[in-house]
C-alpha cells in the first residue's frame, strides 16, 4: 500500500472511530432509565472490545510489515548486481516461494476473520431485530390502551401514524432481499477493493463479451484469476437486478405515503371543520430593531470598504498610467536628441567636404619637369632592348654527354676495380704488408658499417 493511501485510510478510520465513540456516549447518556451498574458494565465491555480490536490490529500490522520487509529486501538484492552474481536462481526462487506462501496465509487469515465478523454481524442483527419487535409490540399495546380517550380526529390521526409505523416495520421484500444480498456478499463492491470494483465496472461498460473483458482486466489486476472475475460479473448482474427492484419498491412506498398523507389531511379537515395548515396565513416575524440597525451598520461598513478598495484601485491605475506616460516622454526626448545630433554631424561632414574642395581649387600647381622623366624612361627602354637582343643573338646550347658504354650483363656480379683495390689494401694491412690475391666474397660476408649503440637491439 502506498504511503499517501495508507495515511488516508488511517485518517478515515480514525474519523469513523471518533464518530462511533461520540454516538456511543450519546446513547449511554440518553438511557436515563438504566442504573449506573448497567452503564458501567456496558463501558467495561466496550473497553475490552476496544483493547481486543487494537491487539488484533497490531498483530495484522506485524504480519503485513514482515511480508513488506521481505519483499523490500528481495527488491534491494535484485538491484544489487554483485549479489545477483554471487547467488544462483534457486536462492531467489526459494525466497519468492516463501513470500508467496506468507501472503496466501495472510489472505486466508483475513478471509476467515471476515467470515467470523459477518457471522457475528448476522447474530447481532437478529438480536437487534428481536429487540425492535418487542419494543414495537409494547408500543402497540400502549397505543391500544390509550385509544379510547382519543377524539375522532385524533383517533384517525393515530390510526394513520400506526399504519405508517407498521409500513416502516413491515419492510418490502425486495428491499429486505437487497440488504440481505449485500450483507452476505461483501457489500456494494462484492468483497473487492473499491478501486478494483470501479475498474471492473468501467471495463464492463467498455467491452461487450466476458472473455474480452477478462483478458483486458488481467493486465491491470494480476492478482485476480479469470474465475474470480467471472464470479464477480455474475454477482454484479444479480446486484443490479436487486437494486432496480429496491428502487421501484421505494418509489411505490413514497407514492403510497404521499397519498395516505393527503387522505389524512382531507379527513382531519372534514371532521374538525378547521382549516388545513396550507390555508393558515403565516404571521410575519417581527425583527428586533437593534438587529436591523446592526445589519444596516454592517452593510454600510461593507459599502465603505468596497468604495475604499475601488478608490485605491483607481489611484493605483492612475499612478501606473502617469509612470507609463513619463517613460514614453523620456524615450521620445532621447530619440529627438539622437536625431538632432545625427543632423548636426551630417551638416558638419557636408561643410568639411565642401571646404576641402574649395581648398583644392585654390592650391597652385607646381611646375613638374616631365621632359627629364621622359628622357630617363627612354634610356631605360633602350638598355632593356639591347639586353634582349644580346641574349636572342647567342642562344644557349644545352650540353649533351658523349660517353657511350656498352651493356655487359656479366659485369653485374663482378667486383669493380675500386673495390678490388680496397680489398687488397685491407688484406695487406691485416697480413703485415703482404698482399694476397682477391678471390671474391660471398654476399653475406660483405663488410658493412657498424651498428650505432643507440640502434643496437632495435632491429
Amino acid at each position: 500500500m502506498k504511503p499517501d493511501r495508507k495515511n488516508r485510510v488511517e485518517k478515515n478510520l480514525a474519523v469513523q472511530q471518533e464518530v462511533f465513540e461520540r454516538a456511543y456516549s450519546s446513547v449511554l447518556n440518553g438511557l436515563k432509565h438504566l442504573d449506573k451498574k448497567t452503564i458501567d458494565t456496558l463501558k467495561s465491555v466496550h473497553s475490552e472490545t476496544e483493547s481486543h480490536r487494537k491487539k488484533e490490529e497490531q498483530n495484522l500490522k506485524k504480519s503485513l510489515l514482515a511480508i513488506a520487509m521481505v519483499i523490500q529486501k528481495l527488491k534491494h538484492n535484485i538491484r544489487n548486481e554483485e549479489f545477483v552474481e554471487n547467488n544462483d536462481t534457486e536462492y531467489f526462487r526459494r525466497h519468492i516461494t516463501s513470500t508467496e506462501e506468507n501472503i496466501t496465509a495472510f489472505k486466508t487469515l483475513l478471509s476467515e476473520q471476515l467470515h467470523s465478523f459477518q457471522e457475528e454481524e448476522i447474530d447481532l442483527q437478529q438480536s437487534i431485530d428481536s429487540l425492535h419487535q418487542r419494543l414495537n409490540e409494547t408500543a402497540t399495546k400502549q397505543r391500544q390502551v390509550g385509544e379510547s380517550s382519543f377524539t375522532s380526529s385524533s383517533r384517525i390521526a393515530a390510526k394513520s401514524k400506526v399504519n405508517s409505523i407498521k409500513a416502516n416495520e413491515n419492510v418490502h421484500p425486495d428491499v429486505q432481499e437487497f440488504h440481505n444480498y449485500l450483507r452476505n456478499n461483501g457489500g456494494h463492491t462484492g468483497g473487492w477493493d473499491t478501486k478494483d470494483h470501479l475498474l471492473f465496472t468501467r471495463f464492463l461498460q467498455k467491452y461487450r463479451g466476458l472473455d474480452q473483458m477478462t483478458t483486458a482486466l488481467l493486465d491491470f489486476m494480476p492478482d485476480k484469476s479469470p474465475e474470480e472475475i467471472a464470479q464477480h460479473e455474475s454477482w454484479y448482474h444479480d446486484y443490479l437486478i436487486l437494486k432496480d427492484a429496491q428502487r421501484k419498491a421505494l418509489k411505490e412506498w413514497r407514492d403510497e405515503q404521499v397519498s395516505q398523507k393527503q387522505k389524512c389531511e382531507t379527513m382531519d379537515g372534514a371532521s374538525s371543520g378547521l382549516t388545513t395548515p396550507s390555508t393558515i396565513k403565516k404571521v410575519p416575524h417581527e425583527r428586533d430593531p437593534s438587529v436591523k440597525e446592526k445589519i444596516q451598520k454592517w452593510k454600510n461598513e461593507q459599502e465603505k470598504q468596497r468604495q475604499q478598495q475601488i478608490r485605491e484601485l483607481q489611484e493605483k491605475k492612475r499612478q501606473e498610467e502617469e509612470a507609463w506616460q513619463k517613460k514614453v516622454a523620456y524615450f521620445e526626448q532621447q530619440h529627438q536628441i539622437i536625431v538632432e545630433k545625427r543632423k548636426k554631424q551630417q551638416q558638419f561632414l557636408d561643410s568639411s567636404a565642401s571646404q576641402e574642395q574649395v581648398n583644392d581649387s585654390l592650391i597652385p600647381r607646381k611646375n613638374i619637369p616631365l621632359k627629364e622623366f621622359w628622357a630617363q624612361d627612354k634610356q631605360f627602354m633602350q638598355r632593356r632592348q639591347s639586353r634582349l637582343q644580346r641574349f636572342s643573338a647567342s642562344p644557349r646550347v644545352r650540353s649533351s654527354s658523349q660517353v657511350k658504354a656498352e651493356r655487359d650483363p656479366s659485369r653485374l656480379l663482378r667486383p669493380t676495380a675500386v673495390w678490388q683495390a680496397r680489398m687488397k689494401r685491407s688484406l695487406s694491412e691485416e697480413g703485415g704488408g703482404q698482399t694476397k690475391a682477391y678471390k671474391g666474397l660471398y654476399i653475406a660476408d660483405v663488410p658493412h658499417l657498424a651498428i650505432p649503440k643507440w640502434r643496437q637491439g632495435v632491429i
